[in-house]
């Protein structure tokens, strides 16, 4: 960790077992409730409330590199969330992608796919959960081109009479830093509301992503997963991020009757090139089982010399 970095640690009490403290979930960057010690092959995590959460942890990065990582659903199930998390220090790494892989998922098999650049220090694996259930979900999807030097905010909107269940995106070419073609990397990715009738952010799924490459242009693509149930979407309050400094945050739980299926994060108020996010994962919190369905783990970092942001965290609950 660099030295002298402000942080932040977010702390819940855990939503079934009264008492239990919540430390555990934020010992360290790889104290994920499905503990260090898991093979790399997906492993299943449990399921509670119809949804199968597995888990995937990718070979590692060296610094200067880019990396991928999944996590498979089952057969005979599909996916309707997850999420990912980098290993390591927050100021050294950052998301590139994390998304359903929505094109595969119609003939092939469903998973929860995510990217990461590791800019420095030691070598960084990514950790991957997919939320997956029987019914099947409806996917949607949509691109936009972002000019080199710049950021663009994508949506992709449910249908009418569904709500999104969880969402996320990628670019289009290489991740990495300026001087290799295309690269990119994640800025934002979050349900949003399209200001229809109701305030809830059940509308769809947005994707802020940044364009650090040479190459003139590169293509956005964001998907949401969609599903006729109707979640409920626990929003957490914002935390200020002054310039140089870390958010390492469990929040929005969701309520005891219900199970996280993916969560968002929106960093507003920084440019998109001074704030990244290191993880956007479903968590446990400590409860009686080790299932990470309770809330939203979720770190990411502001630059030095930036200006501030706000950063604004939501759990969907199924």
């Amino acid at each position: 960790m660099i030295a002298d970095r402000p942080r932040t640690t977010t702390r819940l009490s855990a939503r079934r077992v009264a008492g239990v403290a919540t430390s555990c979930a934020l010992a360290g960057v790889g104290a994920l409730a499905v503990g260090a010690s898991l093979a790399a092959a997906d492993t299943s995590l449990g399921t509670v409330g119809g949804l199968t959460y597995m888990f995937a942890s990718s070979p590692t990065a060296p610094a200067q590199s880019s990396r991928g990582g999944s996590a498979s659903c089952t057969s005979g199930t599909k996916v309707v969330g997850g999420g990912a998390e980098i290993g390591g220090a927050v100021a050294e790494s950052h998301l590139t992608s994390t998304e359903p892989e929505y094109r595969h998922l119609e003939g092939g098999s469903p998973y929860w796919g995510a990217g990461i650049w590791n800019d420095s220090g030691p070598t960084k694996s990514v950790d991957v959960i997919a939320v997956c259930r029987k019914r099947k979900p409806v996917y949607r999807s949509n691109t936009a081109k972002v000019r080199v030097g710049h950021a663009r905010t994508v949506a992709a909107r449910c249908p009418d009479g569904t709500h999104v269940s969880a969402g996320g995106g990628y670019a289009t070419g290489t991740p990495g830093a300026s001087a290799t073609p295309e690269g990119s990397y994640l800025n934002s990715s979050f349900p949003f509301d399209s200001r229809d009738a109701g305030r809830v952010p059940d509308d769809g799924w947005k994707v802020r992503i940044y364009n650090i490459s040479d190459a003139p242009r590169i293509r956005i693509n964001v998907s949401a997963v969609c599903v006729t149930q109707r979640p409920r979407y626990v929003t957490a309050d914002p935390v200020a991020m002054p310039p140089a400094y870390e958010l390492l945050s469990t929040a929005a739980a969701c309520p005891d009757s219900r199970h996280i299926s993916a969560g968002g994060l929106r960093l507003a108020g920084a440019p998109a090139a001074n704030a990244h996010p290191v993880t956007i994962m479903p968590a446990d919190l400590g409860d009686a089982d080790s299932i990470p369905d309770d809330a939203l783990r979720a770190k990411a970092q502001v630059l030095a010399g930036s200006t501030g942001a706000s950063a604004d965290m939501t759990a969907i609950c199924m």
